[in-house]
């Protein structure tokens, strides 16, 4: 589905909403500037993935603090918890371009395995704000307009105090366990971008010729080269930009404002605030390449003016 086809929806559902056309927007301070003068609750959405390959759409009030590392618990995801879903999955299982996630994603075909969590906080506004599947518009409707349009894709809303904190021990078990493991992890659905299919089984080799025995020295040398390939690529060399910057970024605060006292920071604080940076960082990312899109947009429909006016 694409925009259109959302709209065509709820105008077909006989859902009372309103569509506001305006510049991509990719925080919910740049959609709050574009809509103003609109009543409604502005939503931040998150798209999450754990350790399991599961993934899970957030959406929440722009004032709601949704604390990862309490989620991740409340889910029983285990050691390594839920983090921001890598940036091709946004756009091969929800469908929709990067800043520009959303409930009703939960309805693209890609996203039938992935739980949608919504913040209780919302079941009691009037109006909502959501994105049609497209950052350069906004769909106000009511909490219960959402409901119906979700209901009527087979998807049923699932409401969540999200800032709650709950004991969770032997006698307490995670409250969204549930919630979890009714997820379809991407190795499961096969063919998401993103995943890593199932490896085919190698065929067998004949086998080798007995290798010659090495020198002492060269064995040592041998043992030392795989050791080093094995090890793990130092902060400054990791691939992904954001985990990067989120490390350098982390280690430079702590220093700056705890001095030598650094070395024994609680390590859960350093982990929320590492989610915190990362967020962050996603968000800056992604504004920028659709700042550069547009930039990009607008000089090639220059060009074409002047090529055939």
């Amino acid at each position: 589905m694409d925009q259109e086809a959302v709209l065509a929806k709820l105008q077909e559902l006989s859902i009372e909403h309103e569509t506001h056309r305006h510049g991509a927007v990719m925080t919910c301070e740049a959609q709050v500037a574009a809509l103003s003068g609109v009543d409604g609750i502005c939503t931040k959405n998150l798209f999450l993935k754990d350790k399991k390959g599961r993934l899970y759409i957030v959406t929440a009030a722009a004032d709601t603090k949704v604390d990862l590392k309490v989620l991740s618990a409340r889910l029983g995801t285990g050691k390594g918890g839920v983090r921001m879903a890598p940036d091709e999955l946004i756009t091969s299982v929800l469908q929709v371009p990067l800043g520009s996630v959303t409930p009703l994603a939960a309805c693209q075909p890609g996203a039938a395995g992935v739980p949608l969590l919504l913040d209780a906080k919302l079941q009691g506004q009037p109006r909502i704000f959501v994105h049609p599947l497209d950052n350069t518009a906004t769909c106000v409707l009511s909490p219960a307009g959402l409901e119906a349009y979700l209901r009527a894709a087979g998807r049923e809303p699932l409401w969540v105090d999200l800032e709650a904190d709950p004991v969770i021990d032997r006698d307490n078990p995670p409250d969204l366990k549930a919630i979890a493991d009714a997820a379809v992890p991407l190795a499961a659905e096969g063919g998401d971008a993103g995943a890593a299919p199932a490896a085919a089984p190698a065929a067998p080799k004949p086998a080798a010729p007995a290798p010659k025995k090495a020198a002492p020295g060269k064995a040592a040398g041998s043992k030392k080269g795989a050791a080093a390939a094995a090890a793990p690529p130092a902060a400054s060399q990791r691939p992904d930009d954001v985990l990067r910057l989120t490390d350098e970024l982390v280690a430079t605060m702590a220093s700056t404002l705890l001095g030598e006292a650094a070395g024994g920071v609680d390590p859960d604080m350093l982990r929320r605030l590492r989610a915190d940076v990362a967020t962050e960082l996603n968000a800056l990312r992604n504004a920028a390449y659709a700042s550069g899109f547009s930039a990009a947009k607008a000089a090639a429909a220059g060009y074409l003016s002047r090529q055939y006016a």
